[in-house]
C-alpha cells in the first residue's frame, strides 16, 4: 500500500467499511490532483466533527466547515458518512 493509498477516504457506510482510491495519476500535468470531500463526519484523534477534508496530490491539505474547491478539483458527497483522514484499516483474519 502505498501513501496515496493509506490517505485515501476510508468512507463507513451501513454495515460494512469502503476504502476508496479516490486520486488518479496525472501523468503529463503538473497541477496537483485536488480533492474536497464534503459534509462527513470526519473521526480523528481530536473527536468528532462534521466538515470537509480537501487532499492536495497526496496531502490532507485541510479539515474545515465550508470549504470551497478548487479550479479542476473533484468534489465528493460524504454526508452521512464516517471520513478518516489518513486512516489506514487495519483489518485482519486470524485463525488459530
Amino acid at each position: 500500500m502505498n501513501r496515496r493509498d493509506a490517505i485515501g477516504v476510508l468512507v463507513s457506510g451501513g454495515a460494512g467499511l469502503i476504502a476508496r482510491r479516490v486520486l488518479g495519476s496525472q501523468s503529463g500535468n503538473r497541477e496537483l490532483p485536488e480533492l474536497l470531500v464534503r459534509g462527513g463526519r470526519i473521526v480523528n484523534a481530536d473527536g468528532a466533527q462534521v466538515a470537509d477534508v480537501r487532499v492536495v496530490g497526496e496531502t490532507i491539505a485541510e479539515i474545515g466547515r465550508g470549504l470551497r474547491p478548487g479550479t479542476n478539483a473533484r468534489v465528493l458527497d460524504a454526508t452521512g458518512k464516517l471520513l478518516m483522514p489518513g486512516g489506514i484499516d487495519p483489518h485482519t483474519h486470524l485463525y488459530q
